[in-house]
């Protein structure tokens, strides 16, 4: 198989086991929604928007969308910088924080049932080929953001 089609297999299967099994427990919010009320409860309460937008290289605009939905849940709320009125920063509430753990402990459930399903060797060498290609892209990354290139031009 050559790599171009390797490449959208690989990326067929991956978009298929996250809508069809990795999502089912998540209905009521979307992946870049859970991304975001994931790091707001991990990073701390007060993020900002430009926090946001900068970990997760996406537009003001995005982060303003994916904001506004996870408000109209209830699961976030926006409140004036104290310092400098100017600014907002983002609070989880109660119901998003429980929502968070809730989608966290299903998803490591799901990936522990799935690691005891293939076996020891085979889980290991996953671990091993999920980070060596973390690993890479981190580079590609790194070299894009040194050379304000795309990481594939």
């Amino acid at each position: 198989m050559e790599s171009r089609e390797m490449a959208q297999t690989l990326l067929s299967e991956f978009a298929q086991l996250f809508r069809e099994g990795a999502t089912r427990h998540m209905r009521d919010v979307s992946g870049g929604e859970l991304g975001v009320l994931g790091y707001i409860h991990y990073r701390g309460d007060g993020v900002t928007p430009s926090d946001i937008s900068r970990e997760f290289h996406i537009s003001t605009a995005r982060v303003a969308n994916v904001l506004n939905a996870l408000e109209r849940k209830e699961y976030i709320e926006r409140r004036s910088d104290q310092e400098d009125r100017r600014k907002v920063r983002i609070f989880i509430m109660e119901k998003g924080r429980r929502r968070t753990e809730e989608c966290i402990a299903a998803a490591v459930n799901e990936v522990q049932t799935l690691l005891e399903r293939l076996g020891e060797e085979d889980a290991e060498d996953a671990l091993r080929l999920m980070r060596r290609i973390r690993e890479i892209y981190e580079k590609l990354w790194s070299y894009a953001a040194e050379t304000e290139q795309e990481v594939h031009p």
